[in-house]
């Protein structure tokens, strides 16, 4: 065997066992949801009642008749996040009819939206199929297109969700209606939970803020490391409070800095002051209930920027100050909708005007937002995170906007697009267009957070960042880490067929968008850059790109441009080899 054999071999080896190291970190990083995600969801109370602390006159209450008994089966959604109008069974054993309920169903609120169920069987038998047909599907046709499956966890032997085992079944009657069926056959005769997608309840929220609170008031090290403060940001209509996660690095901050900001509500705690060098990154999720990769995308960006010994998370906290709202409608994450709160809003459209009676999260928000972007260092960054039903992929909507704003919006959907392969550059859209599509009822995206905060402060990393319930349309090639010493998750290599969605998948996306934002900074920022070894060579050729695409391009989306983009350079690649051949002739 030769020398340079040996070395090849070794080489493979080192490569192999880094990614080993990489991969054993990844499983046993603390997820502050964990614990949560395991256990049972909490049950609604025994009697909402109005007048109670919290409740708000008008309120659609909680139906009384959420649990059923089916010959030998049982079956109930009368618990946090559960939805389930009516079950009956369809004939054979196993076999099922379901109704979902709609947002507001029963109040003067009521809405049409009923897509997002959660609901617990139990009485079946082990190895028994089950087959549930929905009958009152809003149609969404879309989304079984790609292989879509609901999720379901056997309680207690099952850890966490998964997806069923077998495919699902569409169609529309003769009437118009659109129905389809899923089924499942269970493992064991354990109680089963069944839902439209992988659950992230309000309370797992609470649960989520309250292991981050227990770790960090008993560990003085890591609080030296990381600074965390949880502060109430505003309370529901239905009294729930809504919690802001503060967190930068503990340098230079005290707490008493962090309480000289202005009160947002006469109810709440002050949002706390950003220390003046460091820019404010705000990121929210849930503003639609039912959009739960929204907050899987979440638990990822937590997870890491409280990572005490990651260099990127360091880095990240050293030049900003996060403010992260996990949680925007806890009443409708409680109350199982899908889109509205429970005075039947899209919050999502408010954010120009919101009332701070009505729409008061929202109100809190952007009165949080306003506060900083009226500093010196300003708001640097805002997301807000959701789930798209008919779209594949992990993609930004981004606002219209000229010259070096406009670059800086395709880089930043580059960069995303470098650190994860999951992220869709192409399917990114920054259009005048999007910022003023209409919906049935006349409410307009003007109303949404990124393009309303546009309109009051003229920033330009303002945006939505939506992910499929399902899968990736499309991979994009994540180049290595440079000077990570195999610390950092391996470069992925791009499998053929697109990847189905998992918590864990979204996770890694919701990092992602913080390590882009990062490389964004300037050269050196990123310790564990992926620039060097992209074929940009650096953020100035990323920059480059971005430039080039947004010259000119108004009215494109990212799609358009960046496979202009991409052709163009091949074309170049081709053109520039058929020069050295003939040269070299």
């Amino acid at each position: 065997m030769s020398f340079a054999h040996r070395s090849v071999l070794k080489e493979m080896r080192e490569k192999k066992a880094k990614a080993a190291k990489a991969v054993e970190r990844a499983v046993s990083r603390w997820r502050p949801w964990a614990e949560s995600a395991s256990s049972e969801p909490a049950p609604w109370p025994a009697k909402f009642e109005k007048g109670g602390r919290g409740i708000t006159r008008g309120v659609p209450q909680v139906p009384e008749d959420n649990r059923w008994r089916l010959g030998e089966y049982a079956v109930r959604a009368d618990f946090d996040g559960g939805n389930l109008r009516r079950v009956e069974q369809n004939g054979a054993d196993g076999a099922f009819q379901l109704w979902t309920r709609s947002d507001c169903e029963g109040s003067d609120h009521a809405t049409q939206h009923r897509t997002w169920f959660h609901f617990r069987i139990e009485g079946h038998s082990p190895g028994e199929t089950l087959s549930f047909t929905v009958m009152n599907y809003v149609k969404q046709g879309k989304i079984f297109q790609h292989d879509y499956r609901p999720v379901y966890r056997q309680h207690p032997s099952g850890a966490k969700y998964a997806r069923c085992n077998q495919s699902v079944s569409h169609w529309k009657t003769d009437q118009g209606q659109f129905r389809w069926t899923f089924r499942h056959k269970v493992e064991t005769a354990e109680p089963t939970y069944f839902a439209f997608t992988f659950p992230f309840s309000h309370g797992d929220c609470v649960a989520t803020l309250d292991a981050i609170d227990a770790r960090f008031a008993s560990d003085k090290t890591l609080r030296e490391r990381v600074y965390v403060r949880r502060q109430t940001l505003a309370r529901s209509l239905e009294g729930r409070d809504v919690d802001v996660l503060t967190v930068t690095a503990p340098a230079g901050v005290s707490e008493s800095e962090y309480d000289e900001a202005p009160v947002l509500s006469s109810r709440v705690a002050p949002p706390g002051r950003a220390p003046e060098d460091r820019p404010v990154f705000i990121v929210s999720a849930g503003v639609h209930p039912g959009e739960k990769p929204g907050n899987h995308m979440m638990c990822g960006i937590l997870e890491f920027l409280l990572r005490p010994d990651d260099p990127r998370a360091s880095a990240l906290r050293e030049r900003f100050v996060f403010k992260l709202v996990p949680m925007l409608n806890p009443d409708g994450a409680f109350r199982g909708h899908f889109r509205q709160d429970t005075l039947g809003q899209n919050l999502n459209r408010f954010y120009d005007d919101p009332d701070r009676t009505k729409q008061p999260v929202i109100h809190a928000v952007v009165r949080l937002a306003m506060h900083y972007a009226h500093q010196r260092r300003g708001l640097g960054f805002y997301l807000d995170l959701h789930g798209h039903m008919n779209k594949r992929g992990v993609f930004a909507f981004g606002n219209a906007l000229d010259g070096d704003d406009a670059a800086a919006g395709f880089a930043y959907a580059r960069l995303c697009s470098l650190n994860t392969p999951h992220f869709d550059v192409h399917a990114c859209n920054f259009t005048e267009k999007n910022m003023r599509t209409q919906d049935k009822n006349g409410q307009t995206k003007e109303g949404s957070g990124r393009v309303a905060l546009h309109a009051k402060t003229g920033l330009p990393h303002l945006y939505t960042v939506e992910a499929s319930y399902v899968s990736s349309r499309l991979l994009s090639r994540v180049p290595p880490a440079s000077g990570d010493d195999g610390r950092a998750s391996p470069p992925s290599r791009t499998p053929v067929r697109s990847v189905k969605y998992t918590p864990e998948v979204l996770n890694d996306v919701g990092r992602a968008l913080m390590i882009a934002a990062l490389d964004l900074q300037g050269e050196g920022a990123n310790p564990w850059s992926r620039l060097p070894g992209s074929e940009y060579g650096s953020l100035h050729g990323v920059l480059g790109w971005a430039r080039s695409a947004a010259r000119g391009d108004a009215g494109k989306n990212t799609r358009d441009v960046a496979r202009e983009q991409d052709v163009s350079k091949k074309w170049r690649t081709v053109k520039s080899k058929v020069m050295e051949l003939r040269l070299s002739k």
